[in-house]
This record gives structure tokens, sequence and C-alpha cells, in this order.
């Protein structure tokens, strides 16, 4: 589903879309939007450029999303060392996992 902006020729993909309110850690305030566009999910982590943000601007689900995926990383290089893929080649796979590049997606 699409709907037009402000007739400038652009329009949002509603169901990519997704809306992510930024406040202060300890702020009670309550957020108001100025016009509702139903169909927009409200969500309190979003991914941008391979960074997660959380909407207190955190890093901590970013931290742990890292922190989480070490474990299967260092397997797979284990399984690869086990069926004898040679030094070289690890290496390549390690740069690819450690130092991956920022993704649009």
């Amino acid at each position: 589903m699409q709907i037009g902006m402000y007739g400038n020729g652009l329009s949002i993909n509603l169901s990519k879309t997704k809306e992510m309110i930024i406040f202060r850690t300890g702020s009670r305030a309550k957020h108001t939007t100025l016009q509702e566009i139903t169909g927009i999910e409200q969500v309190h982590t979003a991914e941008l450029f391979g960074v997660c943000f959380s909407d207190n601007l955190t890093f901590a689900v970013h931290i742990d999303n890292i922190i989480s995926a070490v474990p299967q990383c260092f397997y797979l290089l284990k399984q690869l060392t086990i069926r004898g893929l040679n030094q070289a080649a690890l290496h390549i796979v390690f740069q690819s996992l450690v130092f991956q590049p920022s993704t649009l997606s």
C-alpha cells in the first residue's frame, strides 16, 4: 500500500515504513503525532546501515546483537577448519564475518 505525500510526487511504502520516537532517558513526556497515518508500525529499535538504534539512543541492542553473533562465527570457523579449509581461505572468511560492509536493506 502506498500513499501520496503533499503533492511532491513522492510516495511512502507503508509496508516498509516504521516510526521510532526518540526520547531522552528518564523523560516522562507523552508523544503526540500531528497527523496520524494508519498502517505505520511504531518500533522501539531500528537498524540503519547495519547499526541498531533504540528509542533512547543507546547501543545496547546493537552490542547484544554483535555479542550473540560471535559464538556462531567461531563455530563456523571451527567447522571449516575441521573440514580442512586452508589458512588463507579461513582468513578471508574471518575478514568477511568481522568486517562486514554496511548494507542497505
